[in-house]
């Protein structure tokens, strides 16, 4: 776990905590702000988000402007990479029909501004935070090594075993495969919270669904312990399509069909 950047968050935990995990918003604001109103009802203390912020849907600034004015602490996902390492022309015209999904990460990219752009570049690989009574959670994309990497219920456990190899977080919660996970592995408590902005059911075709719900998951420590829960919310589909037919992504109609 010595590569890329590694930031530990000790901010004096408290006899009694309630962390919300968030994951993989890709633009789609009005779903992140139906999460955030749900855990502020909760009573959560503390929220991290695993990455790919921006990139794939509506509202890609707006989504980091966000979590940047809620001080949320933010791993670096896969797409948030690419998206500062692209900077496509506004004046190339958009790709063709088949290839629409491109043409609205290409849009999202060149929404950023130079300060999105440096916020993005400065995120950290991982993230620990303490917890109380000794305990603590890791927070990363996917995989240490990649990135790219799904962690998923039929995943060996000799891969995750070598993967997390020296780790000793009580909890390790991953994003990347937009699908919920609770999983045990040896001593490792491994979660996954689902998709903000895309869930995805692997079971059925597989697909999206954007229209529907959202999903997130709350890790409850105390002295004695922890206790994770998965959490799916409906959104309101009229207000939700409304503003992402306004929203001047391409190919709308297509993005919001695509569940």
């Amino acid at each position: 776990m010595s590569d890329g950047r590694l930031l530990t968050t000790s901010a004096e935990p408290g006899a009694h905590e309630r962390i919300g995990v968030i994951a993989d918003i890709h633009g789609n604001l009005p779903a992140l702000e139906c999460v955030l109103d749900a855990l502020a009802a909760q009573g959560v203390t503390r929220i991290v988000c695993l990455g790919d912020v921006c990139v794939g849907g509506p509202f890609p600034s707006e989504c980091i402007a966000r979590l940047r004015q809620d001080g949320i602490p933010t791993v670096s996902g896969n797409t948030d990479a690419w998206a500062v390492q692209h900077d496509p022309d506004p004046a190339v015209p958009l790709l063709v029909e088949a290839n629409w999904m491109h043409d609205v990460r290409l849009w999202g990219a060149a929404q950023l501004s130079a300060s999105d752009r440096d916020w993005l570049a400065a995120l950290p690989q991982h993230l620990t935070f303490d917890l109380p009574g000794g305990q603590s959670l890791l927070a990363l994309h996917a995989a240490p090594h990649s990135d790219r990497e799904n962690v998923l219920p039929q995943t060996p456990p000799e891969e995750i075993l070598a993967w997390f190899a020296g780790v000793t977080a009580d909890v390790i919660a991953v994003g990347h495969t937009h699908e919920p996970l609770l999983r045990r592995v040896d001593t490792y408590r491994i979660l996954n919270p689902g998709s903000i902005g895309a869930p995805f059911n692997r079971q059925r075709l597989p697909r999206y669904n954007r229209q529907r719900r959202t999903e997130y998951a709350i890790v409850e420590a105390s002295t004695t312990g922890s206790s994770i829960t998965l959490h799916d919310l409906r959104i309101d589909p009229q207000e939700w399509r409304a503003a992402v037919l306004a929203s001047g992504m391409p190919h709308a109609e297509r993005w919001l069909s695509y569940a």
